[in-house]
């Protein structure tokens, strides 16, 4: 006697169908159908982490259903996408991680300046300056400045972390500070970007001559810092 299969959940039909990401579900950031994937059953949910795990090429939607998932495959994929993925997976994965709390002490800093280190554009930066503004340490302050120091593509959204997380002022960009920020990025000569490199340092009680290079394993503690304290 033949056995069928048994049906998937009402609950399953209705995630998959949000994983099919149509315009508006894409410019408006929305994940996929998370309450559908709290309803359905272990098997399903096991099943969909399954696929995910084996998958290249995720984007922060599937990194949100591993950690949901949450089992030791789940957590392991997003760790090799910490370790070798793009900068995107390694930006979303690490944010994942950190809201799995699968990351004690100083390690969300220490990771977070690895990948601010390696920014160089557009792709990864506002997860990146979010994650900073809540997890940002002395690792990722020195990995903040010599983003602003050494690459223009990113001094200028750098420059107003700084600034945030070294408590000159209380927004993560300060359209106050713009034409500051702005003498940072592209089109500024190389002199008058020194200069303003050295009032941003100022600002932040930093002497630019101090700060450690990538690897040393060393950061850059703000003097008027509001950051928690890394245990």
């Amino acid at each position: 006697m033949e056995v069928s299969a048994v049906a998937n959940s009402e609950a399953y039909e209705r995630f998959q169908k949000s994983t099919k990401v149509g315009y508006d579900q894409w410019r408006d950031g929305l994940s996929y159908d998370l309450d559908a994937f709290a309803e359905m059953t272990a098997e399903e949910k096991d099943r969909v982490a399954q696929e995910l795990q084996a998958r290249g090429n995720l984007d922060w939607r599937d990194m949100e259903i591993l950690k949901l998932h949450g089992d030791r495959q789940s957590f392991g994929k997003l760790r090799d996408l910490l370790a070798t993925g793009s900068i995107d997976e390694r930006v979303h994965s690490l944010r994942e991680l950190i809201d799995m709390g699968k990351m004690s002490g100083n390690v969300p800093d220490v990771q977070l300046s690895h990948v601010l280190d390696d920014i160089d554009g557009i792709a990864g930066m506002t997860t990146a300056l979010l994650i900073a503004s809540q997890h940002a340490g002395a690792m990722s302050n020195a990995a903040l400045l010599r983003g602003v120091r050494d690459r223009r593509a990113v001094a200028v959204n750098f420059a107003g972390m700084v600034c945030f997380l070294a408590g000159v002022t209380d927004e993560e960009f300060d359209w106050k500070l713009r034409p500051l920020f702005l003498r940072l990025g592209e089109g500024t000569p190389d002199g008058d970007r020194n200069a303003a490199f050295s009032e941003l340092c100022e600002l932040a009680g930093v002497d630019p001559r101090q700060i450690p290079e990538r690897g040393c394993g060393s950061g850059v503690v703000f003097p008027k810092s509001k950051q928690k304290k890394q245990s």
